[in-house]
């Protein structure tokens, strides 16, 4: 029974990894390789005090870093969406007698890191295949496609940001990168399509 209720939940929380592996990226510009060795502790709230509103704080680790710097990454309104995400995991988690520990991995790990990784990216294709937007002609190449990954929405959310005015110096802090890389990798024209 326990068997025949895992084959069923499996879409349905692949779906749920899906949908918050996007979201996270594209509303905090983590990397995909930084958010696939994300746990549960790595997660904070905090309160501003002079606005009264929830924050999310997410810990980048040194370890876990391509640069091998720590860094905080700060997101309005996402605990809600984070809630969500743990009620799917609980659910799985109960079924087989499992709890949730905050040294767990908010993405489940199996394998090495490197299957892991190639595992939430092959959740994302797919998705992006079927509405179209795996590939599309460079402005600049008519004759070279331009693939999209999960990285795609590292690149969606720092454009947002260069779009609504965010200084240059705090997207950088915040994407762990330089400013040098944002001013010279990030055209936030061409990614307007994605």
């Amino acid at each position: 029974e326990r068997d025949r209720w895992a084959v069923k939940a499996r879409p349905r929380f692949a779906r749920a990894q899906y949908w918050f592996l996007c979201i996270l990226i594209a509303n905090t510009g983590i990397r995909p390789s930084e958010v696939v060795k994300l746990r549960h502790n790595d997660l904070g709230l905090f309160k501003s005090p002079s606005e009264d509103e929830l924050y999310t704080r997410i810990m980048i680790r040194r370890e876990v870093s391509k640069v091998r710097k720590f860094r905080d990454v700060i997101a309005s309104d996402f605990h809600k969406t984070y809630e969500r995400y743990l009620d799917y995991c609980r659910e799985i988690r109960f079924r087989f007698g499992k709890e949730i520990q905050p040294s767990d991995y908010i993405f489940p790990k199996t394998g090495n890191y490197n299957s892991h990784i190639d595992r939430l990216n092959n959740l994302i294709r797919p998705n992006l295949i079927r509405i179209g937007l795996h590939k599309k002609a460079s402005k600049s190449h008519p004759d070279v496609d331009v693939y999209y990954s999960a990285y795609s929405f590292r690149s969606w959310y720092i454009t947002q940001r260069l779009e609504n005015g965010l200084n240059i110096y705090t997207l950088a802090k915040n994407c762990g990168t330089s400013i040098k890389t944002i001013a010279s990798t990030y055209d936030y024209s061409e990614n307007w399509a994605f």
